[in-house]
């Protein structure tokens, strides 16, 4: 089974290729997705591999490590893991950034400690998928603190609610209700656009504008700020069509941050929303037993890679690390994943413990 699958990744065949289904494990049906994507990085004419010993070691810019096939006990496929090769001696924001720069020339990295602060383009406006929730979620905190809004405040989902890339929230949730605290779990936590949505809706424009006006983050560039619905931004991109499974494999693929379509913020700016959240008694992440006191948030899209870390605690020492890439090209997993496990490296020298 390995062999067979280790075959295909290093064939010399069309992207195409598909797994029979009963080679799946029920847990590994999310990783299609990075096989396929696995299948078009081997394909690049930038890549250079070798397949020895069950193992596929590939070459790939300043990218170098190992592709390994991961089996049951029942011997079916549970998931690929790709295992990138660091210098543990060499970890550096220099050497990040020259990393970030060899995917795109459109990036930004911002670094904040007691000792450093390293910002590359960190005030430039990019492309930054995800992240945007923290900003969405520091304003519904900031309306909660006044009393204007309660965390346990019941919403009904309504069908126009949801969101064409939903990752949480779905069509069987319509007429069900929902807590603004859930609704900040699903959004921070699963990522859920269907989830930020709502919480826009609540918010509603004049609380948003108010909000920008009253506070003095983003000041010089309030006038051209908005936080328009997921729903109806990737609408047009991604999901003109009425089959789910055709829209979702295009927001996989097709880059649009290009056309406009994607929430345009600078480093500066989301972690200036983000440091607020440290102030509040309760954040989703607290809900997680895994010892992390982090807030933390990773967002992609095709040709958007982004990430945010930063301390939990307000009293706790100042830190952040976040990144953002914008390529014209889809930004392959393996350069994510290298990224992301950069990312952690970065963090571990800063003697702060997280897992991505």
């Amino acid at each position: 089974m390995k062999q067979f699958v280790f075959s295909l990744l290093a064939s010399g065949k069309n992207t195409d290729i598909s797994l029979p289904e009963d080679f799946l494990d029920a847990q590994g049906l999310p990783f299609l997705r990075q096989y396929s994507d696995l299948l078009i990085f081997l394909k690049d004419s930038r890549v250079s591999y070798i397949y020895e010993d069950n193992e596929i070691i590939f070459q790939y810019g300043k990218i170098s490590g190992k592709i390994n096939v991961l089996l049951t006990e029942n011997n079916k496929l549970r998931r690929i893991e790709v295992i990138p090769d660091f210098d543990n001696n060499k970890i550096s924001a220099q050497k990040f950034d020259e990393f970030l720069s060899s995917v795109s020339d459109k990036h930004s990295l911002l670094l904040i400690s007691e000792k450093d602060r390293i910002s590359v383009n960190s005030s430039k406006k990019l492309a930054v998928a995800s992240l945007i929730k923290l900003v969405v979620a520091s304003i519904v905190f900031s309306q909660i603190r006044k009393n204007v809004l309660n965390i346990d405040s019941h919403v009904y989902i309504e069908e126009e609610y949801l969101s064409c890339l939903s990752t949480g929230l779905s069509h069987k949730d319509t007429g069900k209700e929902i807590t603004v605290k859930e609704l900040l779990n699903l959004m921070l936590i699963a990522s859920d656009n269907s989830a930020m949505d709502i919480l826009i809706r609540i918010l509603g424009n004049k609380c948003l504008s108010d909000y920008l006006h009253d506070t003095t983050k983003m000041r010089e560039n309030i006038s051209d700020f908005a936080l328009p619905l997921s729903k109806d931004l990737y609408k047009n991109a991604w999901c003109s069509s009425e089959d789910g499974i055709k829209s979702r494999k295009r927001s996989l693929t097709e880059v649009e941050w290009t056309n406009g379509t994607d929430y345009f913020m600078s480093l500066d700016d989301i972690y200036g929303f983000a440091s607020d959240l440290r102030f509040f008694e309760w954040l989703p992440w607290d809900g997680l037993n895994d010892g992390r006191r982090k807030i933390y948030k990773a967002g992609n899209a095709p040709g958007v890679c982004s990430f945010m870390c930063l301390n939990r605690k307000a009293e706790d020492k100042e830190f952040c690390l976040s990144y953002v890439i914008n390529s014209t090209e889809h930004v392959p997993a393996v350069a994510q994943i290298y990224a992301n496990m950069y990312a952690q490296k970065l963090i571990e020298k800063y003697q702060f413990y997280f897992i991505i």
